[in-house]
């Protein structure tokens, strides 16, 4: 078995799905499949996918793709359809979201949904080859995602194939990426040199995922990609859109972390942003915005409201604290520095606090609060 990687950040390429990410609704069985939900682009040669399509917007010529497919009236005749295709390729990875993401009135079944995905992904087919790479079995396994790209290659003429294989190609700098952004202290005379070497790995890696996404609006890995260019200031520099895009991704069934998602709203800066950036976020991704947004909005505003209100408090409690005179407190697990000031950098905040007559800094994450004080050793 293929091993995961433990870290569900928004900049993280894969979407992860934790058990309490922002856009789920466990109360709720509605099929969330991006490809599900908004009609797909179906390419010059794609005669499955069309065949497809077709069918669905048959089912009731007055209605939609989307609304066709989520209709129970017609999920006898859906699922007639794509067992008299089960042989395509394409047939098994729609079963296969049928049972992963709950469609067409069918219990979650991952076990029997990855039976299917890895039936198709064997031919190419990129809706199978998409789920499969986040899960933890294929996550983070190179050689196998290195032969997918060689197999998406080779269809040309499918939009949703050459989306993939270009988000793939871009994924091989995200690691890079990474490591200059990554958590820690860096003196402010190697920034300038740091934001260089970054914007050198960034823009081939935000051209190829504006390219897969012009594709395909409902690659969840250009989608995270394009999330990650817009929010660094050395990519597009774009916190609307990048929230927009992280919200998205919840709609079409990948969710970022509730706690990552609210911090991103909160740096807005007022409601009426955040509900733009929220209605927005559903034509990112091909669906209609509602005129009622839904209930996981309303949750995510309240959030803020209270994280806004406790930062307050907690720049309150910190103005205090620098009106008062450094003390030190020694016992056995160490010093208590006072918090003196913080520096933000992309995806790290370094705390600096008063100890014994100089400066000691602490790095947290940019989402992270700095304490009020903290102990260090002598």
């Amino acid at each position: 078995m293929r091993s995961l990687a433990l870290f569900c950040v928004v900049f993280s390429i894969m979407a992860c799905l934790p058990e309490r990410a922002f856009g789920q609704n466990t109360q709720t069985s509605e099929c969330s499949s991006g490809f599900i939900k908004s009609e797909p682009s179906i390419g010059k040669k794609f005669q499955s996918l069309q065949d497809w399509v077709s069918f669905a917007k048959a089912l009731d010529v007055n209605k939609s793709y989307s609304e066709n497919l989520s209709d129970p009236a017609h999920y006898k005749a859906i699922n007639a359809f794509i067992e008299s295709n089960a042989n395509l390729p394409l047939f098994q990875s729609i079963n296969g979201l049928a049972y992963y993401y709950q469609c067409f009135g069918n219990d979650k079944n991952r076990t029997k949904a990855l039976e299917l995905f890895e039936l198709a992904e064997n031919s190419g087919d990129p809706i199978a080859i998409q789920v499969l790479s986040v899960q933890p079995e294929y996550q983070n396994d190179k050689n196998w995602k290195k032969s997918k790209i060689a197999q998406l290659k080779k269809n040309k003429s499918q939009d949703i194939s050459q989306s993939l294989r270009l988000s793939f190609e871009a994924d091989k700098n995200f690691e890079k990426i990474q490591e200059l952004t990554k958590t820690g202290f860096i003196p402010f005379w190697e920034i300038e040199k740091r934001d260089k070497k970054l914007k050198r790995w960034l823009e081939p890696y935000c051209n190829l995922h504006s390219k897969a996404y012009g594709l395909w609006k409902q690659n969840f890995h250009a989608l995270s990609g394009l999330s990650v260019c817009n929010h660094l200031r050395q990519g597009y520099n774009n916190v609307h859109l990048a929230y927009s895009l992280v919200v998205g991704m919840g709609h079409i069934g990948h969710p970022k972390p509730q706690n990552v998602v609210d911090q991103m709203a909160i740096k807005l800066g007022n409601t009426d942003a955040i509900e733009e950036a929220y209605r927005n976020s559903y034509e990112f991704v091909g669906l209609r915005t509602p005129i009622t947004l839904d209930e996981n909005y309303q949750r995510h505003i309240q959030r803020i409201l209270e994280i806004s209100q406790l930062n307050r408090q907690r720049n309150t409690q910190k103005a205090n604290t620098y009106k008062q005179p450094p003390t030190t407190h020694i016992n056995s697990k160490g010093i208590l520095g006072h918090l003196s000031h913080e520096q933000e950098n992309d995806f790290s905040k370094i705390c600096y606090y008063e100890f014994l007559e100089e400066l000691k800094a602490l790095n947290v994450k940019s989402v992270e609060i700095c304490p009020l004080t903290h102990k260090f050793d002598h």
